[in-house]
């Protein structure tokens, strides 16, 4: 079984390659007549295709001259496309290099064995030369200084994507979309499967587990769905649309075994086969010459590059530089690892910059295309339409069914740009009476992004400005063409007195044109109370387009309330805040349960007490507090100068929220392990059912039993403890430490028991086992005596237990086994490990 899964651990293609490489080195020896480093071949070697092999025993005996033939003939590699001035080819480049030292390595790590130190030493300085001459050759320009393959441009992504979409190539068009919008490489595309997806809030979620940097497990940042948006301003590019699309032209994905979106060996080498035949297109790539856009040393695995380049430097107001590593899957140290983990709002801001919504605009908070809700005769056609689209999509699992809705509502929203840029006899359009029932569900989607149900996430706050700056640009023509109309009616004034002139001349029967002072001023009263009316009119309008921006203006979050309200019945006393810079989510003043200053003391003689703390009477600003003050502290509270502080199991849900230092959280927490461990051996052993539910007087009195049953579980498991009197006024934390090491070993030893009684009911477990007067136990002598026939019963037994607890059973046989000083064989210790 060990040969199984080292044969396992690599990609066969990778150890084929390191075997060509090899044979090279082989025959290199045999023409240069260094046959003293060689052997004859072993007939099984499967691949191998010389009658010699390195002897591995020689190359140890003399690491320092076999390096020396080695690095002559890694010195006259040539290069096969760079040449200097004089068309000679130059020497290899280091990386080439590097995989024929690796294949060398190999060699011993086949073996299991060792890598010499001084073979590897004189490696590493070798490489180190080869990189300081190649670093000068590309200084001179004689080297063009490539990384590989070049990230594909975001305009050459959508030229991309909207020429398989043309082309009718709808695996392509969704494949290439997926890599671009997830980050992932495309060897991991082809893994993502239906359980694995599902619909939050207003993005399509896809969790990809398997990545090159965590082939084993160990890491964790692949466990995160990475969030998908809908654009809908690109149609080409948008992955709900490309699935919408990609699942209407194949609508049986999903219904067999296989719960792939892409099923089929090797997806994406099909995938690779069409971008690079794409990019030979000449109808492609003359489009691609017209625009400037670069293509030449671009390829599928360039999405990876393109995406990521794309999301942080494709703009100013990009997402944090950890979000994006961890949606691609970088490792970043074990340590950022472990603190910045992927926080929903890190990656769904990435999702929409990755999808190519614009930024620095307004739209950058579109919601996707959905429909409103919808029952009755609405809700039957709905169905209809959704059955006739995706016939099969209940086999597609209960996560993504809320994906379908969203995907034929993105065939709602597009079905005019689709009839109107694809033709007539393209593959998604072959059902006819599928589009006529999208167009009578035309009226069911919902247009005002205002009004829906749906929440917008990853918006930044600039997004929401932006927004705000496009309504006061409305409002603002608004009050432009308020202030044309008021104009206008100014300019009319003159010709609307003198039509009221005449009127009123007209009423009044003015002979020969002339009227009288007092016939005059009433004529002007009156023109100027019309005037005062219209102006009045006009400015009432105008103030309340001015009060409309101020209001757009100011759109942000109600302010934190800074006066603490009263506390509700039965809150706390205290009031303070943890300030501004820290837990953020506790900023405001609220009513706490223990005040500002509070800590719990444990034999602290620190200046940073600020006050008294009692209990019944008796002051402990440096008592050593004991098991019985947290057990009676956890269920009676205790009294904090004149007031009385509720008891500490009522901080057990947020202890962050009370507490406000940090060493008074971690002692809490400490004091809250003794308790609860202590009330598990009550409850486990029959004493009561529940101790909460008991009085006080019968919790003081359960205290004396959990002590007790505490001490003589410490005695028959701790290493250090046998029979020892442990006394009540020892320090609780003290004796947590010893319960929870106590706790540790008593599982180890559960642990090798199972494996012992496993051995004892298989043939030829016994083998392994000898009889003592405790009862059965490994026998080293013979473990080490057969330590490949122990590995495999021993990985064969470890198959059969949960994942979660391999690595308990292996510490707990590995400790029996090193016990009083003894060492684990290489071999054991290094399958073992890669088993784990």
């Amino acid at each position: 079984m060990a040969e199984h899964l080292e044969k396992n651990r690599l990609n066969s293609k990778y150890v084929r390659r390191l075997q060509c490489k090899l044979m090279v080195i082989v025959e290199h020896m045999m023409d240069w007549g260094h046959d003293n480093f060689l052997k004859t071949a072993e007939m099984e070697a499967g691949g191998w295709e010389l009658p010699y092999q390195l002897d591995l025993t020689v190359i140890e005996a003399d690491p320092k001259a076999f390096y020396k033939e080695l690095s002559v003939f890694l010195s006259g590699l040539k290069h096969h496309k760079n040449v200097d001035e004089d068309d000679k080819a130059l020497p290899q480049l280091h990386g080439t290099i590097r995989q024929y030292i690796t294949a060398v390595n190999s060699c011993w790590r086949d073996i299991n064995k060792p890598v010499p130190p001084l073979f590897m030493l004189l490696c590493a300085k070798f490489m180190v030369s080869v990189k300081k001459k190649e670093k000068e050759l590309k200084s001179k320009g004689i080297v063009r200084d490539g990384k590989g393959r070049e990230e594909m441009q975001f305009i050459l992504y959508r030229e991309l994507s909207w020429y398989f979409l043309r082309k009718g190539m709808m695996f392509q068009h969704l494949f290439l979309i997926l890599c671009w919008n997830t980050m992932v490489r495309c060897c991991n595309c082809d893994d993502i499967v239906f359980p694995n997806c599902l619909w939050e809030g207003d993005a399509f979620g896809v969790s990809v587990k398997r990545s090159k940097t965590n082939p084993d497990g160990r890491r964790d940042v692949q466990t995160d769905t990475k969030h998908l948006y809908a654009n809908k301003y690109m149609p080409e590019v948008c992955p709900i649309l490309g699935l919408a699309l990609y699942f209407l032209t194949n609508p049986f994905i999903g219904g067999s075994s296989s719960k792939k979106f892409f099923p089929g060996k090797d997806t994406h080498k099909s995938f690779n086969e069409a971008v690079t035949a794409a990019l030979q297109d000449p109808e492609l790539t003359r489009r691609l010459d017209n625009l400037g856009i670069p293509y030449r040393n671009v390829g599928a695995y360039s999405t990876r590059k393109g995406s990521t380049t794309y999301c942080t430097t494709g703009t100013t107001a990009g997402p944090p530089i950890i979000a994006v590593l961890l949606r691609a899957g970088w490792t970043i140290g074990k340590t950022l690892e472990s603190y910045l983990r992927q926080a929903q709002a890190g990656d769904t801001f990435c999702g929409r910059v990755v999808c190519g919504l614009p930024v620095l605009h307004k739209n950058f908070a579109a919601l996707p295309p959905h429909f409103k809700l919808v029952e009755g005769a609405d809700w039957g056609d709905l169905q209809a339409t959704l059955k006739m689209a995706y016939p099969f999509h209940e086999s597609w699992g209960p996560s993504f069914q809320p994906v379908v809705y969203f995907m034929l509502a993105s065939l709602t929203y597009h079905q005019e740009w689709i009839r109107s840029e694809l033709d007539v006899a393209h593959v998604v359009r072959g059902k006819a009476n599928l589009w006529d029932r999208l167009h009578r569900l035309h009226a069911l989607l919902e247009t005002d992004d205002d009004k829906s149900r749906l929440t917008v996430t990853g918006v930044p706050p600039h997004s929401i400005i932006f927004g705000n700056i496009h309504r006061v640009e409305e409002n603002v023509q608004r009050l432009e063409g308020k202030v044309d109309r008021l104009q206008v009616s100014v300019d009319g004034l003159p010709g609307k007195l003198k039509d009221c002139m005449k009127a009123f001349y007209h009423e009044k029967d003015v002979e020969n044109g002339m009227a009288s002072a007092s016939v005059v001023k009433d004529m002007m009263d009156r023109q100027m109370e019309q005037m005062r009316q219209l102006i009045h009119t006009e400015v009432s309008t105008i103030s309340g387009v001015v009060h409309d921006i101020s209001d757009s203006l100011h759109e942000e979050p109600t302010p934190t309330q800074t006066t603490p309200s009263l506390p509700r019945r039965g809150g706390g006393i205290w009031f303070w805040s943890h300030g501004p810079c820290r837990y953020k989510k506790y900023s405001e003043q609220r009513a706490r349960y223990l005040p500002k200053e509070f800590r719990l003391s444990f034999d602290l003689t620190s200046r940073k007490r600020l006050r008294t703390v009692d209990c019944t009477g008796v002051d402990i600003t440096r008592k050593k507090v004991n098991a019985f003050d947290a057990w009676t502290w956890w269920w009676e509270g205790l009294r904090y100068g004149d007031n009385v502080i509720r008891p500490l199991k009522n901080m057990a849900d947020d202890p962050k929220f009370h507490f406000y230092h940090k060493n008074a959280r971690q002692r809490y927490n400490d004091l809250k392990s003794l308790v609860l461990s202590m009330v598990e051996l009550l409850q486990n052993a029959g004493v009561v059912d529940a101790v909460e539910d008991e009085n006080t007087p019968t919790k003081r009195l359960l205290f004396k039993q959990g002590f007790k049953l505490m001490e003589a579980f410490i005695n028959k498991h701790h290493p250090a403890h046998n029979d020892r009197r442990l006394s009540e006024t020892m320090s609780f934390t003290t004796l947590k430490k010893d319960f929870y090491l106590a706790k540790k070993q008593h599982t180890l030893q559960q642990k090798l028991d199972h494996f012992v009684d496993h051995l004892s009911q298989i043939p030829d477990g016994d083998y392994f086992l000898k009889d003592t007067d405790s009862g059965k136990q490994l026998d080293f002598r013979k473990f080490q005596a057969s330590v490949k026939d122990f590995y495999s019963v021993f990985s064969s037994f470890l198959m059969t237990v949960p994942r979660e607890s391999m690595k308990i059973y292996v510490q707990s046989v590995n400790g029996f086994l090193t016990s009083n000083g003894r060492v684990l064989p290489f071999y054991y210790k290094n399958m073992i490990s890669k088993f784990v």
